[in-house]
């Protein structure tokens, strides 16, 4: 089980969103494509209406690898906590733009997936649902690195 200590390697995801606020003006000819602006304002409302949740997820991942590999009712405790936290951002709104909301969604799905394997892993001491449970993380992170690009350059 020491691969557990190492699940959240880059569970430091950016919440860098400050440089969300755009101010490119609205060049486009058709009135039905929104703006850059007006894009960047509204990811930008989206996540101000998330971020004590979103960034609630964050810690869990970063709690989740900073138990020691050999605490595994620390581990279980932390991924639970992961799931009560994702169910939390799956109750709130989607991000207002259908591209990025699809990444999202399976940011939380996956992250959902990750915290069911990382306990199951860790209740029954197992390297297969180990890696299974890493496979989930992986997915997670990545789907939130790309949310975040998305949210800092729109």
């Amino acid at each position: 089980m020491k691969g557990l200590a190492g699940l959240v390697v880059s569970a430091a995801i950016a919440f860098a969103v400050s440089s969300c606020g755009g101010s490119s003006p609205n060049t486009s000819a058709s009135s039905n494509t929104p703006s850059p602006t007006s894009r960047l304002a509204a990811l930008a409302a989206w996540f101000a209406s998330v971020s004590t949740d979103y960034s609630a997820v964050t810690n869990d991942f970063g709690a989740v690898g900073a138990v020691g590999g050999t605490d595994l009712t620390g581990i279980i405790s932390a991924c639970q906590q992961l799931d009560t936290d994702v169910q939390k951002l799956q109750s709130d709104v989607p991000i207002p733009d259908a591209a990025t909301n699809a990444i999202y969604q399976d940011a939380l799905t996956n992250s959902a997936e990750f915290a069911t394997q990382c306990v199951a892993a860790a209740t029954d001491v197992s390297a297969s649902e180990l890696v299974t449970a890493e496979q989930y993380q992986t997915k997670a992170l990545s789907d939130f690195n790309q949310i975040n690009g998305i949210l800092k350059t729109g």
